[in-house]
């Protein structure tokens, strides 16, 4: 093709030259390929080798000077930020300083806790990595919470704080890590990388490397401690800022054809066949191919919905959580964190699993075949050969036998006698919410002993979103639904929530107000630590027996969520029935509707089967103990 030549002597290579030199325009390029005789395909393959090309030779960074700060604030915005997510303090003066004219927002957390989990929530609603600035030594002791749940969910946080300086004079000051100790140490175990820097010249090129570390798969939080006075403040240095695509690993990687065509054998050969799908499939936007793959074969679906949606539950195929019972074949998607993966698998069951967390592949389940690419373009893949490997005859055989028996296990109702109780059931408290909240919601649920179950969640037109963290420390609910909202402005975000998870991060209801992030948190308060309680029950100790449960009860007094919105700028409906329900969500739409954000306080039923009955409280008076009144 090189070869072909115009009348005129010109070569395709010296069209090619042309265009590289920026001679002819694209336009021109086509036309003058097409002169050549060249096929439309061909032409579109020359096309792309060009732009390939082009892309290759284009890696082309910009000086900055300034401070460590400003070197560190311009590359995240060359980097795409547009938020961060921030606890302030003084040691960071410099990084702030250096933010205070750029077009960066700040989304500012009361406590670090918070701030991490915001940051969270904006990380899965753009399943990119999300900004996060923390306060020294106290700051980061406070955030290990939700940096738990960030690592457990494999969270891309590009994280930078501040540090005091421990290793000169004085190395035992306030807000600072015990003598001999690094700040990075404090949070190591839920961070890819965590260290410290003191070297403001190298503030650009370690920026970059937070960024790159979180963002490469297995992703996770990355952390830098910068010595504020040093790190930040120094002025007058100089670094190059580059473009997030010239130091951001692209995740669209392929499969090996070769292990592509196996597994498309083996799900043809296979008799019963499942598919599992986890949250890798959602972070890399692969829910439709997936949905696709499991509709051309009837394949049943079962996905972990204990992070997020990654397959419709309404759909006719989704078969429940993980299991094998009853498969001869078990291809996993995506499936992170697969700690309960071997329920009813015996060794002899074949596990294939597909993606890019090499850290969660073998850890705790043994597989036949591991697959190292990008869900959604090994599922195309898969697609694809599925279709070469069988007639389109035998593949709607296929599906429609599969569709026949399909398990449809997402399509349930309460039981109609549980609905319109005095007090309303734990099952009728989440079928309100989804029959009366908006059809395209996103739910961001922290109300564990509240059923999943009702939920109309998936990826398609019509379904609701669906965030939660698998990590499990509570505090996160508040902080994820905000840094959703942020995300997505555009989509209802409503926040379920335990009573007893609101009280570890209400002050995040002041950021909600603060910014103008409007969000419907719907409280189930039953005034209790219900999954704690019940996990007491099924212990069946000396507890159970008494019906006494220890710091279970979470009244006298109760905690009145109403007065606790207003006083930090939301409004607030108190819901005591069932029938009044579903007007106070359509009251709530309205006030986030125009603006505002709005607190639903729900009473609720606790489980009566696990010990709800007992109201039982240790008492303590502390009052009636003193012998001076004061």
């Amino acid at each position: 093709m090189m070869n072909q030549v115009t009348t005129n002597g010109t070569t395709v290579k010296d069209i090619m030259a042309q265009y590289l030199n920026k001679g002819i325009s694209r336009r021109g390029f086509v036309t003058a390929l097409g002169a050549l005789g060249i096929s439309t395909a061909g032409v579109s393959m020359l096309v792309k080798n060009a732009d390939a090309v082009e892309t290759v030779g284009n890696r082309v960074g910009r000086s900055v000077t300034g401070t460590g700060g400003e070197l560190c604030i311009q590359q995240a915005l060359d980097a795409g930020v547009k938020y961060l997510f921030c606890s302030p303090g003084s040691a960071e003066a410099g990084f702030y300083d250096a933010m205070f004219d750029t077009p960066m927002v700040m989304i500012e957390g009361l406590h670090e806790g918070i701030s991490v989990a915001m940051a969270c929530g904006y990380a899965r609603g753009t399943n990119g990595p999300a900004f996060l600035n923390l306060h020294v030594m106290g700051g980061t002791a406070q955030a290990a919470g939700q940096m738990m749940n960030a690592a457990y969910d494999e969270t891309p946080l590009v994280i930078t704080s501040g540090q005091n300086e421990t290793e000169s004079f004085n190395d035992d000051s306030g807000l600072s890590p015990a003598p001999g100790w690094p700040q990075s140490d404090v949070n190591r175990m839920f961070t890819k990388i965590s260290w410290t820097t003191r070297d403001a010249a190298a503030m650009a090129h370690q920026t970059r490397r937070i960024f790159k570390v979180a963002t490469t798969y297995p992703q996770g939080p990355a952390w830098l401690h910068c010595v504020g006075d040093s790190a930040f403040a120094t002025k007058d240095v100089t670094g190059v800022i580059y473009k997030g695509e010239d130091f951001m690993i692209p995740d669209d990687v392929p499969a090996s054809p070769d292990k592509i065509k196996a597994v498309a054998a083996a799900l043809l050969a296979a008799k019963a066949p499942v598919l599992w799908v986890g949250a890798e499939v959602k972070r890399q936007g692969a829910e439709p191919t997936v949905l696709e793959l499991a509709e051309l074969l009837g394949l049943p679906t079962r996905a972990d919905t204990g992070m997020c949606a990654s397959f419709p539950v309404k759909h006719p195929l989704y078969a429940g959580g993980w299991d094998a019972k009853g498969n001869d074949l078990v291809v996993g998607i995506g499936c992170t964190n697969m700690s309960e993966s071997a329920r009813n698998m015996t060794t002899e069951t074949p596990l294939v699993l597909i993606g890019l967390g090499t850290d969660d592949m073998g850890r705790n389940q043994a597989f036949s075949m591991a697959i190292i690419a990008n869900c959604k373009v090994a599922a195309r893949q898969l697609i694809d050969e599925l279709k070469s490997q069988a007639t389109a005859e035998q593949l709607k055989a296929k599906a429609d036998a599969g569709m026949a028996k399909a398990p449809n296990a997402g399509n349930v109702k309460p039981k109609p006698e549980i609905l319109g109780k005095a007090l309303m059931d734990l099952n009728e408290f989440p079928w309100i919410i989804d029959n009366e909240i908006d059809k395209e919601a996103i739910i961001m649920h922290e109300a564990f002993a509240s059923p999943r179950t009702f939920y109309s969640i998936g990826h398609r037109p019509g379904d609701k979103g669906f965030e939660r963290t698998g990590g499990g420390s509570l505090g996160f609910g508040i902080g994820c639904a905000t840094g959703v909202k942020v995300a997505c402005p555009d989509r209802q975000v409503v926040n379920v929530i335990g009573d007893g998870a609101v009280m570890f991060s209400a002050a995040g209801w002041w950021t909600q107000a603060r910014s103008g992030i409007p969000i419907l948190t719907i409280i189930g308060n039953n005034h209790n630590y219900e999954t704690v309680r019940s996990n007491y029950y099924r212990y069946e100790g000396k507890m159970k027996t008494a019906n006494r449960y220890i710091g279970m009860m979470l009244d006298r007094p109760d905690n009145d969520f109403v007065k606790m919105a207003n006083a930090q700028g939301l409004e607030g409906i108190k819901v005591k029935t069932p029938q009044e329900f579903p007007a106070a969500i359509k009251r709530g739409a309205e006030i986030c509707a125009a603006g505002t954000g709005c607190v639903l306080d729900v009473d609720i039923e606790r489980n009566m089967t696990t010990g709800g009955d007992s109201t039982w409280i240790q008492e303590f008076n502390l009052a009636a103990l003193r012998t001076k009144k004061v």
